[in-house]
């Protein structure tokens, strides 16, 4: 049942993201958009569990709490002597999300939705975003994202940036 809900979801925010409506108002295509990217990063959170690397992704963040992450007194070797060596990037987005007090679930949705607002994006750039975005979910892209979620938020970044290269 929980599949059909999220199906159906996805179809619906797919549908109102589109920017070819009769009204076209900007508001309903950034809800649909934002809504898409909110259902897919759901299920990435909460099935956290299910994944190997998430237990890496939560342990660091669980040892945040053992660092002193004043920003008045900010080290520079929380980059690089741990044990968990992450891009520096990745562990400044962590301590970030940190410092806003969320929880395990809550640090891995916003990863995924930092992810998954890149990636909608991107496929709403394409003729027949539907298409791509049912793709993306029955393909294995979609469950990699659950498990890879450094490399993907850095492909994320990737794709969505070679539009501003295009145009230069």
């Amino acid at each position: 049942m929980f599949w059909l809900i999220f199906i159906c979801l996805i179809l619906l925010f797919t549908y109102l993201g589109k920017d070819n409506f009769t009204t076209s108002n900007k508001y309903i295509i950034f809800g649909g958009r934002l809504g898409l990217s909110v259902v897919l990063s759901y299920v990435v959170a909460y099935s956290a569990h299910n994944y190997v690397d998430n237990e890496v992704y939560i342990a660091f963040y669980e040892s945040l709490r053992n660092e002193n992450l004043s920003f008045s007194e900010f080290n520079l070797n929380i980059f690089s002597e741990r044990l968990y060596m992450f891009e520096p990037g990745f562990r400044l987005l962590s301590i970030i999300i940190y410092r806003f007090g969320l929880g395990n679930i809550g640090y891995l949705f916003i990863i995924a939705l930092l992810t998954n607002i890149l990636f909608v994006n991107l496929m709403y750039r394409f003729k027949y975003p539907i298409f791509i975005i049912i793709s993306f979910v029955t393909s294995g892209l979609y469950f990699q994202e659950c498990n890879l979620v450094r490399q993907m938020l850095a492909v994320a970044i990737f794709c969505y940036s070679l539009r501003f290269i295009k145009e230069n």
